[in-house]
Formats: structure tokens, C-alpha cells, sequence
């Protein structure tokens, strides 16, 4: 696999994440699915954005 080629599985694997967990928060009943979902969101969106920046043009 190309570096490029995982790198894309990477930010498909971050993304999932996201989706995942803005699905647990559309629920919203339970405080701490919420309060994890929430951090979920965060670290993954900051691991996209890593991704993201790997993939730039130098």
C-alpha cells in the first residue's frame, strides 16, 4: 500500500468515527454517551485534520 493509500484509510477510519458518534448524540438521552460521543468527535476531527495536512502538497 502507498503512503498515500493509507493514509486515505486513515481519515476513512477517522471519519467513521465521527459519523458514529454524531449518530450516538442525535439520541441525546443519555448524559455520558453524550459526553463520550462528544469526545470522540473532537479527537477524531483533530486526527482528520492531521490527515489532512499529511496530504498537502509541500
Amino acid at each position: 500500500m502507498s503512503r498515500h493509500g493509507g493514509v486515505r484509510a486513515e481519515e476513512g477510519r477517522h471519519r467513521g468515527a465521527v459519523s458514529m458518534a454524531t449518530g450516538a448524540l442525535s439520541g441525546g438521552r443519555d448524559a455520558l454517551v453524550s459526553e463520550m460521543a462528544n469526545d470522540v468527535v473532537a479527537q477524531q476531527s483533530a486526527g482528520i485534520g492531521r490527515v489532512e495536512r499529511l496530504r498537502a502538497p509541500r
